[in-house]
């Protein structure tokens, strides 16, 4: 872009070709655009982390051959860099997330880690049976994305059966031919950890979710 000091054409914010929004399974969507204008009104039409895509966007038209201005309204700048050229022209590159299809349901992205732990017990009923065993030790993550209010943080530490798993993942024969040598004073689902991000503000705010369920054994012991 040359410098120009005639006109408006450098009074506004000039989308550079390349712009890139991606579609995320579960999190955010993800997008990125460059702009550059005069260092004059460089900080007057700045991107501002936190606005839209489609505010941004009413201070800018696009470079003589660049592409068409698709804007999103549920895409909110989280990154602004500046770099100033030697020829008096800012370049902002700007990084979004959010979501860049909000009337369409987004599905959770679930991932699950499936690991065992040994532990004693005595076989009953006539059983002939080891006296050693293992048991499922299983912790999920779901990662999604809500508007509006904030999730509950204060839910960590409580049960909390993850969407699509049973109650009880752990094979029935372990309570009618065994008893553990130490006693089971809890055996289930619980929601250890939960992490959140946000974009955007008010009602329209987004909510990132990160929740980590865990099945976990507690013994009169632990």
């Amino acid at each position: 872009m040359a410098r120009s000091d005639q006109g408006n054409s450098a009074t506004k914010l000039i989308l550079q070709p390349g712009s890139e929004f991606r579609d995320v399974r579960g999190g955010f969507d993800a997008g990125n655009r460059s702009f550059e204008c005069d260092e004059h009104y460089a900080e007057r039409i700045a991107p501002r982390v936190g606005e839209s895509d489609v505010e941004i966007l009413r201070r800018a038209r696009a470079r003589e051959g660049g592409e068409y201005r698709r804007s999103f309204a549920a895409m909110f700048a989280t990154d602004v860099s500046e770099r100033i050229g030697a020829n008096g022209i800012v370049t902002f590159n700007v990084t979004f997330a959010g979501l860049k299809r909000p009337s369409v349901a987004k599905p959770a992205e679930v991932t699950e880690d499936v690991d065992s732990e040994n532990f004693s017990a005595v076989p009953t009923g006539g059983y002939v049976l080891p006296n050693t065993y293992q048991r499922p030790l299983i912790s999920v993550t779901r990662t999604y994305v809500t508007r509006g209010k904030k999730p509950d943080t204060f839910a960590t530490g409580s049960e909390s059966i993850p969407p699509g798993y049973v109650r009880n993942p752990r094979p029935q024969y372990y309570w009618t031919a065994i008893i553990p040598t130490q006693e089971l004073v809890f055996e289930g689902w619980i929601l250890r950890r939960r992490q959140t991000r946000s974009v955007g503000s008010g009602r329209n705010t987004l909510w990132e979710t990160a929740d980590t369920h865990v099945y976990e054994y507690i013994t009169n012991q632990t």
